[in-house]
């Protein structure tokens, strides 16, 4: 099983990640995703799954020399991020709520799709590209900036043809939420006030 937002999953299920995967043949859980490590991931499954990994790691030309500084990264993430994820979650569908609340024909979000720390924007491509609001949401105009009384960026990713991904980690706060917000409230009333 691919376990790369496995915690993120569990937390948004009150379902321990053991109990998710107890029927994987074998699992993988990416450290750097939602739990802060710089790199690295951690498989489980059978001996001999593991030693073929590990076989064909060696083979790939994979491994690190003195890979302890990353090791510990990972186990700080594993011991402490988990219980940090919920805020995640919560300031998702804050921001989730918030562009809802717009109804926006050009810009909107499905707020029951909002289960953990990703929200889609789903974008009216007659006249907003996903493109186009990943870029603006990284530009700040005067006007915005003076309106606002913050200098606000938002980096976001396109996906698909009609969505803007935003993903929100442990470090983001709720004043970074409310700042988020607001942002996204100014492009997306500027973006309908050209219908």
């Amino acid at each position: 099983m691919d376990g790369a937002r496995l915690m993120n999953a569990s937390i948004a299920m009150n379902v321990p990640p053991a109990r998710l995967v107890r029927d994987c043949a074998s699992v993988s859980l990416c450290l750097s995703k939602g739990l802060g490590a710089p790199v690295g991931s951690v498989i489980a499954g059978s001996k001999s799954f593991i030693e073929r990994a590990r076989r064909l790691r060696k083979a790939l030309g994979g491994g690190v020399r003195q890979p302890s500084i990353l090791a510990a990264a990972g186990i700080y993430g594993l011991d402490h991020v988990p219980k940090l994820l919920e805020a995640d979650h919560r300031h998702a569908k804050a921001i989730a709520q918030a562009v809802s609340n717009l109804k926006s024909p050009l810009v909107s979000v499905n707020i029951a799709d909002v289960h953990t720390n990703i929200v889609l924007l789903e974008c009216d491509m007659r006249t907003v590209f996903p493109a186009h609001l990943c870029a603006r949401m990284q530009t700040v105009t005067e006007e915005e900036a003076f309106a606002l009384g913050h200098r606000i960026v938002i980096k976001s990713f396109s996906m698909a043809k009609t969505s803007v991904r935003l993903v929100l980690y442990y470090n983001i706060t709720p004043e970074d939420v409310e700042l988020a917000i607001k942002k996204l409230t100014f492009v997306i009333r500027e973006y309908n006030r050209v219908i």
